[in-house]
């Protein structure tokens, strides 16, 4: 956590189906939501989400980020924060 805070650093999500483009799904003190999603979701499950800290510095790890409907789905990104850098991975499977 950031010293002085008492805002987690991270705030995964699953099940993250409908997140519209108009929408503004913002938390104060966030960077805003990075998701992936099934691309054709009829059936209206699956997703991940994360939101992390403003005061982190982050990218997004495309080529980490499996992501395979119904079997797995995954959001991998970089942070860095006081020279350390580390890879967080949110799964939903």
């Amino acid at each position: 956590m950031n010293p002085g805070s008492n805002k987690l650093d991270f705030i995964g999500l699953t099940e993250v189906s409908h997140i519209h483009e108009n929408v503004s799904y913002s938390i104060d003190g966030y960077h805003p939501i990075i998701y992936k999603t099934r691309p054709d979701n009829a059936r209206g499950r699956g997703g991940v989400g994360l939101y992390i800290n403003e005061y982190l510095q982050y990218i997004v790890k495309q080529d980490l980020s499996v992501f395979i409907s119904d079997v797995h789905e995954s959001l991998f990104v970089e942070i860095e924060s006081y020279g350390i850098v580390a890879i967080l991975h949110h799964l939903r499977i």
